[in-house]
């Protein structure tokens, strides 16, 4: 991006002391950090670019996508109904067959690019529940009403990291060789988990994150697995500041291809998937 359309981004994700160049090394750095920074847990990052093979991508592009990013780079058939399923088994490889799907149905003949990330996480608990204290019990939701879920359970154990906050209870489980934490946040009853989620800020996480004490304590939790999507998430983007790039007539992505006036971004979709067990 380049313009207005380059600064909008670079002020709602917070980089605007920080050059292009800085902007790329950072990444690069960070997805080295991340990628070695626990060698007993899995987390690998996949970038792709697919580009329709009629449509001119500019050398400096594809070579900071690929340098700084590890991006493969696809000029493909969009005619083609093979297309899709290529980029699709490139989604599911790289998270494992967790998201098997990102691109439905036939690609628009307007379509010139697709910019795909795939984030892969596995870890083992350091600590790990014993299944056979795994039983069925009564798990309550947000609106008052339960359901059975399969509880597991550890029995008074040693170093748990453990903090009790004006409103809610929360533990650190970590992963691994401890590089990797899930922090679980239990609001008080009578708070409630909407009420409690209402107004989030840095500086309320940053005070729970840093309140952490080692406690023995007995903990029961749900084996579980959720899916999540949002399929406009540009509406998110937009409501956060970054505009121009959704506009046919306001984009500036001339560092893509500068003939091409009217690139911009027609999609943007996010989804997750994540799965919680004895192991990890």
């Amino acid at each position: 991006a380049e313009g207005e359309t380059y600064s909008q981004m670079q002020q709602v994700f917070g980089l605007e002391e920080m050059s292009r160049d800085q902007i790329n090394q950072t990444a690069r750095d960070l997805i080295d950090l991340l990628a070695g920074f626990d060698d007993d847990v899995r987390f690998n990052i996949a970038n792709s670019i697919w580009y329709r093979d009629t449509f001119d991508v500019e050398d400096p592009f594809i070579e900071t996508n690929s340098r700084y990013y590890d991006a493969e780079i696809n000029a493909a058939d969009f005619d083609d109904p093979e297309t899709n399923d290529q980029i699709n088994q490139w989604v599911n490889d790289k998270t494992k067959g967790l998201i098997k799907e990102i691109v439905q149905g036939s690609i628009d003949p307007l379509t010139v690019m697709y910019l795909i990330n795939a984030i892969y996480f596995n870890g083992t608990w350091t600590v790990e529940f014993d299944s056979e204290n795994t039983k069925e019990k009564p798990f309550y939701l947000a609106d008052g009403s339960r359901v059975e879920a399969e509880m597991m359970r550890m029995e008074r154990e040693e170093n748990i990291m453990y903090t009790r906050g004006a409103n809610y209870q929360a533990v650190n489980l970590y992963y691994g060789d401890a590089g990797f934490a899930m922090t679980l946040v239990l609001p008080d009853e009578e708070v409630g988990l909407k009420n409690w989620l209402a107004n989030p800020t840095w500086e309320k996480w940053q005070a729970l994150t840093g309140s952490f004490n080692r406690v023995t304590l007995s903990l029961e939790m749900p084996k579980f697995e959720m899916e999540y999507e949002v399929e406009e998430f540009k509406k998110v983007l937009q409501k956060l500041g970054i505009v121009d790039a959704f506009s046919a007539s306001s984009s500036d992505f001339s560092h893509i291809n500068p003939s091409h006036e009217e690139l911009h971004i027609s999609d943007t979709r996010h989804k997750t998937f994540i799965r919680v067990d004895e192991d990890g």
